[in-house]
């Protein structure tokens, strides 16, 4: 898989791309104007698209490339992309899970990416946070389980017994993989958030749905809680009080 991606990420790298959106950025330490444009890779009849984003200083005479970076998009998200608060650049993307696979059109795994310009012209990568972090541990959890790791750490044992029986009858060969094509849908309930987990094994069918119960955040962040909703509805039960 990950050659697959890493060929995808060189022809991208060397595929035609078109400019859309130009925006102004503070100027450096001298008074020259810096600017960035936002550019998209020409499609391959595919809903994710590679883009471009490039950071450029204008001199009164010559512009000069100062940074170049490219990422995937899709989901169609309003705030997807770049957007610039102060000195900090931001850039929406969407990346891989490891095992959980999302449409082309789905938001899938989204990363909310951080760069900072400097009065220098240097363009410093900051941190790059997930904002999908209950996705992010249920595809570590059917990872591990796929591969007969321990899972203690990341769910209690219920959380681990239900993936895992999911896991296997949806299990075909060692290509299955789980598909996400609905929204995630995150509910906060005090101090705790629940998701409903909506999937499809390929090749197979629709797995039952799931509501996940978490408590915590980063690397503190645990399931502590799941429930097994109706397969013929596809909708999550309640949350249990």
């Amino acid at each position: 898989m990950q050659s697959r991606y890493a060929a995808g990420r060189l022809r991208r790298a060397l595929a035609p791309c078109a400019g859309w959106h130009v925006g102004l950025l503070p100027p450096d330490a001298r008074g020259q104007q810096r600017f960035y444009i936002e550019a998209e890779y020409a499609p391959l009849a595919r809903a994710t698209r590679g883009r471009q984003l490039s950071v450029w200083r204008w001199d009164g005479r010559v512009a000069t490339s100062l940074y170049v970076t490219s990422y995937l998009a899709g989901g169609g998200g309003h705030d997807e992309g770049v957007s610039v608060e102060g000195d900090v650049i931001k850039i929406r993307r969407k990346d891989h899970f490891q095992m959980l696979l999302a449409c082309g059109a789905c938001e899938g795994r989204q990363l909310l990416q951080h760069l900072q310009l400097t009065p220098t012209d240097a363009v410093k990568e900051l941190d790059t946070i997930s904002l999908t972090p209950e996705l992010d541990l249920i595809d570590v959890l059917f990872s591990r389980i796929k591969e007969g790791q321990p899972a203690a750490d990341l769910a209690v044992p219920e959380v681990a017994t239900l993936i895992g029986r999911q896991w296997q009858e949806a299990q075909h060969d060692a290509d299955t993989v789980i598909l996400i094509n609905e929204p995630e849908r995150v509910t906060a309930v005090g101090g705790q958030r629940t998701l409903c987990f909506l999937a499809h094994s390929l090749p197979g069918g629709a797995l039952s749905p799931m509501l996940f119960t978490f408590e915590g955040s980063g690397s503190r962040l645990r399931a502590i809680g799941a429930q097994e909703g109706d397969s013929g509805t596809r909708a999550c039960p309640a949350p249990s009080s």
